[in-house]
Formats: structure tokens, C-alpha cells, sequence
């Protein structure tokens, strides 16, 4: 999160008090959690906001009461400090919590606590932040802050005089903790995931940016493909105003690299050095295959107006808006378009050709230039007033999609879900066809009362004279 998750800038780490705090902060929390793993930083970040750690936790459940946004940030030195005053631990409708606007919140020396609305003495999150105090105790942290409901990130603020060991010594306060009064601290993120998802979370989220250009590059593939920290999904909706079907595809590294086209092992034995050594391996794929369709259709040649959004990554007409917002897929983007680029050289190439269509498996693709041709989005069909009249014309999927639900086996899941929303969509449909029908026979009767009330009137205009 940058350093900034407590309501207080954290202060830098260099890169010895970076390993000695991961070193620390991973041997205190271990006996918490079935596996904790730091993220892959490039070698030539030469200092960290925060230290960001992938904990590996089965015993949370994300349909629990423990929802929205909660913190508790006194920076009070050492737990012991907190005698008396309401925690975490022992928050109870005598505790002395008061309710605000947004949530229960406990008003103390040096800061505060703030609960979820409506949910702050839920046993759920009684429980949660009772685990949450035992991990501040154990990393002797003086404030933390959790967000996030599926995949939660509890952030902790350590002081740097309350830690042991010398790189944490004489760290100096900044300008701006020395005006406001405030200690040097340092940030730790802790990301808790299933342990099924650890190893997929850990290569989603290493390399700053690595996530963002990956769901970007498949949504251009398909804009039903969602990719998140800890899975990758396929998100369609056949039906107007009916919740969308949602299918996990896979939440293992291994098959989700493989069938992308990049060598998943080299990612594991290699700490990249800076981006551009990250962006080679990312492109280090065939031109058939998942990756190297999507690398062909950006790098395709753009009209001359598009030229000038280079800077911010733009010139893809799909998500615009979204692109200019997203510095690391600028600067990928800009990368992968330079004059040299082979992929530019093979897009010129199938844009010529612009035959066919690919197959399920990329690495039985033969021909490139019928990859990226079946990377055109198919067309959206019917209007919303025909989707909610006509449930038997749903928006369809598009061919990688389709490819997509084949490849993982995930059609007759697909199928199910489809069901039950064409159900829902049968039954709006009905609903709003019984509301039309109501709507014309009122408007019938409407009309037949006017036309007999202007019959009265001629009536009686006859028999005035």
C-alpha cells in the first residue's frame, strides 16, 4: 500500500533494514500462519515504503460478519501501554465504545479505533480482531488496519525503537512526523489467502505492476476474462439485469503460466532486475500462444492520431479511460510499441494476413495470423429491451472464452450457472411482458372511456339543439 495504510506516511526502508524487518517480521508471525511469503522485488528498487508479505491462512471465512474497513490507530508504545483503554480483544457494549457515522469507534490518547458499521460487536468480528491483537502483539506493532473481504490485508505499523535488532536503530523522523509530533515507524502488509492460492497470489502481486499489465493484456484478449490476486476467472453476463455468472478457472500458477505460453520455472529461480528484464520474460512466448496473440493485436500498427497517447499507454479503444489511470501498463505498453520490437514486426505482418481463427490450445496454434485474428471481440447481440423480452437470445461468449471454459473443464460449471440465470431471465421477462400486457390493456381502457366520453358529448351537443 505504499507506506500509507495507517493514516500516517511509514518511513522508507533501505534494502538491509528491508531484509532484517522481513526477517523479523516473517519469524514472529510464523507460528499464525501455514506459510508466509515475501514478494519478489525488482533488484533495482533500491529502497520500501512498506514490506509486503503473502500469508497463507485456511481459517478465515469471507462470508463471515467481518466486512468493511477497520483500524485501530492509538501508536501507543508497547501492548502493555493499552491497560484500561478498549481493544480489539475485548470490545464489548460496556467497553465504552461510542457509535459514529462510520462505525463503533473508541476515542483514546494518541488516536483511535474504528469498528465496521452495524457489525462492530458481531462474534465474527470479535473473533477476527482478537486474532488480529495476537498478531500485533506478536510483531509488537503500536497500530494496525485491516480492508479487503475475500482477501483481507491487515496492515501494522512497528515503531522503530520498539524493534531489536540495529538496522531499525537511528532511524531519523521525517519533517513531516517531526511537525506533527510523531515516531518513525515501519509498515507491514499482510495479504491472507487460502494456502491453495498462496503460490498464484505470489505471482500475481510480485513486481509491482505485473498484475495490472497481465489483467489488462487478457482483458483485451476477451473482456470476460478477470483476473484477481488469488484466481483467474471467467465473468459473463448473457442476461440484462441479471447477476452474472462467475466460473474459477484456476487458482494453480503452474497450469495458468503454461497456458499463457511463459516459463513459469524461470519466474521462480529468477529475481528480475529492473522492468525491462521483467516485460522479456513476459514476452518471451510464442507468437501462437495466449500472451503472444494478445502481444501481436497492442503492438499492431495505430493511426496517427493515436500516436500522440503513447505516454499513457493509450491507442486500444477497449478501456480507454481506464488505460490512462494505469502508469505501469503506460510504460509497458510504450515498451513493448518501440521501433524494435519484434512483436510490431509480426503485428505489421498479421495484419496483412488476417485469416482464421485459433484453436483451444495455444501451443497447437500454428498460424499467428490466425491467432490474432480470433482476437477481434465477437459482437455483442440484441438490445437490453430484447435481452429482457427475449431470455433465448442471450449476449453470447466470444471464441476464447468459449476456448477457454473447454480448455480448463469448466463447461458443465458454466452450464449451470447458465441455467439459473436464464431462469431468472425467463422469470423478469415474464414479469415485465405481464407489465406491458397490464400497461396496453390499461391504456385500452383509456382510450375506449375517451371515446365513449366524446360520444356523450356529441350526444349532448345534439340534444342542446
Amino acid at each position: 500500500m505504499g507506506g500509507n495504510a495507517l493514516g500516517r506516511q511509514a518511513n522508507r526502508m533501505s534494502l538491509p533494514q528491508h531484509r532484517a524487518f522481513s526477517t523479523y517480521c516473517q519469524e514472529r508471525l510464523e507460528p499464525f500462519f501455514k506459510g508466509i511469503y515475501k514478494w519478489k522485488d525488482l533488484k533495482d528498487k533500491e529502497s520500501h515504503g512498506d514490506l509486503d508479505l503473502v500469508c497463507a491462512w485456511d481459517e478465515y471465512d469471507p462470508t463471515a460478519h467481518v466486512k468493511g474497513y477497520e483500524e485501530d490507530l492509538r501508536f501507543t508504545h508497547q501492548v502493555q501501554e493499552r491497560k484500561g483503554i478498549p481493544s480489539a480483544s475485548n470490545a464489548s457494549p460496556n467497553s465504552g465504545l461510542s457509535v459514529a457515522g462510520d462505525g463503533a469507534t473508541v476515542q483514546a490518547p494518541g488516536g483511535k479505533a474504528t469498528w465496521s458499521k452495524g457489525l462492530a460487536l458481531h462474534p465474527d468480528n470479535l473473533k477476527f480482531r482478537a486474532w488480529v491483537s495476537d498478531l500485533a502483539k506478536a510483531l509488537n506493532a503500536s497500530a494496525w488496519a485491516r480492508n479487503g473481504i475475500k482477501t483481507p490485508i491487515i496492515s501494522f505499523a512497528v515503531l522503530c525503537e520498539d524493534l531489536p535488532f540495529e538496522e531499525a536503530q537511528d532511524v531519523q523522523p521525517t519533517e513531516e512526523q517531526k511537525a506533527a509530533g510523531h515516531e518513525p515507524f515501519w509498515q507491514v502488509d499482510c495479504i491472507t489467502v487460502p494456502s491453495s492460492t498462496a503460490s498464484f497470489a505470489l505471482l500475481s502481486t510480485s513486481y509491482g505492476d505485473s498484475l495490472v499489465v497481465l489483467s489488462y493484456a487478457l482483458k483485451i484478449l476477451c473482456p470476460s476474462f478477470s483476473l484477481s490476486s488469488t484466481q483467474f476467472n471467467l465473468k459473463h453476463s448473457p442476461f440484462s439485469g441479471i447477476p452474472p455468472i462467475q466460473v474459477q478457472l484456476t487458482t494453480d500458477p503452474v497450469p495458468f503460466c503454461k497456458w499463457l505460453g511463459v516459463d513459469y520455472d524461470k519466474w521462480q529461480a529468477t529475481t528480475f532486475a529492473d522492468n525491462h528484464e521483467l516485460w522479456e520474460w513476459l514476452t518471451n512466448v510464442e507468437p501462437s500462444s495466449i500472451l503472444g496473440t494478445i502481444w501481436i493485436k497492442l503492438a499492431a500498427p495505430r493511426k496517427e492520431d493515436h500516436d500522440k497517447d503513447f505516454e499513457t499507454g493509450d491507442g486500444t479503444p477497449v478501456i480507454r479511460n481506464h488505460v490512462r489511470k494505469i502508469s505501469g501498463v503506460a510504460k509497458f505498453l510504450k515498451w513493448l510499441r518501440r521501433p524494435d520490437s519484434h512483436w510490431v514486426k509480426l503485428a505489421v505482418e498479421c495484419e496483412a494476413a488476417k485469416l482464421g481463427e485459433s484453436t483451444i490450445n495455444p501451443s497447437s496454434c500454428d498460424d499467428t495470423a490466425r491467432s490474432v485474428a480470433s482476437a477481434e471481440p465477437s459482437p455483442i447481440s440484441t438490445s437490453v429491451e430484447q435481452l429482457i423480452l427475449d431470455p433465448g437470445s442471450p449476449s453470447p461468449l466470444d471464441n476464447h472464452a468459449r476456448d477457454a471454459l473447454t480448455f480448463w473443464d469448466c463447461q458443465s460449471e458454466y452450464n449451470v450457472q447458465y441455467a439459473d440465470r436464464q431462469g431468472q431471465a425467463r422469470l423478469l421477462a415474464e414479469r415485465r411482458q405481464k407489465h406491458l400486457e397490464n400497461k396496453a390493456k390499461q391504456e385500452a381502457q383509456l382510450a375506449s372511456l375517451a371515446q365513449g366520453v366524446d360520444q356523450l358529448k356529441i350526444v349532448n351537443s345534439q340534444v342542446d339543439l
